[in-house]
């Protein structure tokens, strides 16, 4: 029944309603009062340490109404302000992130499994299948090779951003056959039906030969050659192991100064021209001897073991000069044939002049046959003692030897480096070698 803009009014029975804030005991219309000992009530948003009547946003100490200050100096109610010389703020660049690189795979597979993959040429060796990794980027030579199969090449053109999935089925070739040839010494010259086209390989020894029977060499140095009939099938695997056993030689080198062209002889057998090396020679007791025109000759007794190689160094000097012995001995002759003439002569003078005595003609002591006689006699004394020195001298070269002999040292490894050095008797003199071994 109330009007418009009639304010409430409470009636007789009403209850109060208590108001926010009204507490327990307050009387309807009473304000709330604080008393005597209570503590003020901070409000949302006072801060500690605020006065009561202060606004939120206050500092300690403003007065209350006062607005909040930006800066120091500033007064209330002032507004920030752009100051001169303020440059704007750049604008954003993003940053440009590097492209995302890309791998190109190249994934190749065979059947069967286990085939050996081989890039342009069987010097560079790409893996095994199955296989997946990167290959260089452009047109390639894929070769698939494997034991028992024909070998198969394929051109491929790896891109960018591409991967690449190769299937080969390899198939048994018919053609050639897998062959693979040991020994019991790792290294020995393999040799196919033909010695003289040279080895095929060393063991172990793995490769292709073309069906059928074929003769198999294998030797090595210091072991006895052996000969074997293989008998090779496609699609199969064709094996050949090979035992060697030592040959019972040794292995000769010769080598030093003036030793070129000089002839090596074992007993009496010339089994080089030196400077030799890893000659064969039997085992045993042997007389080595080494000569050369104009060098002394050397000889040595050498005892050669199964397999063990022996290594001489030899140093050849100059042999005496015959020449001077042979002109004496002819000088000596000719003089003595001299003299036996130049006596005879005298002593053919000498008995004409004694014949005419005795058959009583008359002889002169001036006659020409007395001088000539004594001429001759003298002559032939003179030439007598001429040969005498000629055959002495002869002989002295003959005989008589002052230059040095040559030498022969059979040469042994050192554990480490080291220095040797000898004296040298040379024609013109003396000197020093030295020899060093690393």
């Amino acid at each position: 029944g109330d009007k418009p803009g009639d304010k409430p009014v409470d009636k007789p029975g009403d209850k109060p309603v208590d108001k926010p804030g009204d507490k327990p005991g307050d009387k309807p219309g009473d304000k709330p009062v604080d008393k005597p000992g209570d503590k003020p009530v901070d409000k949302p948003g006072d801060k500690p340490g605020d006065k009561p009547g202060d606004k939120p946003g206050d500092k300690p100490g403003d007065k209350p109404g006062d607005k909040p200050v930006d800066k120091p100096g500033d007064k209330p109610g002032d507004k920030p302000v752009d100051k001169p010389g303020d440059k704007p703020a750049p604008p954003l660049v993003k940053p440009e992130l590097p492209p995302i690189a890309t791998r190109t795979l190249t994934a190749v597979s065979t059947d069967p499994p286990g085939a050996v993959l081989y890039l342009n040429h069987k010097k560079e060796k790409l893996g095994t299948t199955p296989f997946e990794g990167e290959i260089p980027l452009g047109k390639h030579v894929l070769i698939v090779e494997m034991k028992g199969f024909s070998d198969i090449k394929r051109e491929i053109n790896v891109q960018e951003n591409r991967m690449l999935d190769i299937m080969v089925s390899m198939k048994k070739d018919v053609n050639m056959a897998w062959v693979q040839i040991t020994s019991n010494v790792p290294g020995a010259q393999v040799f196919v039906d033909n010695k003289e086209i040279g080895p095929v390989g060393h063991t172990p020894f793995n490769g292709v030969l073309k069906p059928g029977k074929h003769t198999v060499f294998v030797e090595q140095d210091g072991f006895r050659e052996e000969k074997r009939e293989l008998d090779v099938s496609a699609g199969e695997s064709n094996t050949l192991h090979v035992k060697l056993e030592r040959q019972p030689i040794g292995y000769l080198t010769i080598l030093g100064r003036n030793v070129r062209d000089a002839r090596v002889k074992l007993g009496k057998k010339t089994i080089c021209v030196a400077p030799c090396s890893k000659v064969k020679i039997p085992v045993g007791s042997h007389r080595l001897r080494i000569l050369k025109k104009g060098r002394k000759a050397v000889e040595q007794r050498v005892e050669v073991v199964a397999g063990e190689q022996k290594t001489f160094e030899v140093t050849l000097n100059r042999a005496p000069d015959r020449t001077g012995a042979i002109s004496g001995y002819v000088l000596g002759l000719a003089a003595l044939g001299a003299g036996i003439w130049a006596g005879g002569k005298s002593v053919q003078f000498k008995d004409d002049y004694q014949a005419d005595l005795d058959a009583g003609i008359p002889v002169f002591s001036n006659d020409s046959r007395l001088q000539d006689g004594k001429i001759y006699a003298i002559a032939a004394n003179v030439l007598y003692g001429l040969s005498a020195l000629s055959f002495t001298v002869a002989l002295y070269r003959t005989f008589i030897d002052t230059s040095p002999d040559s030498r022969i040292r059979l040469q042994t490894v050192p554990d480490g480096a080291s220095v040797t050095w000898e004296p040298l008797m040379l024609p013109g003199g003396a000197g020093l070698g030295l020899t060093f071994h690393y």
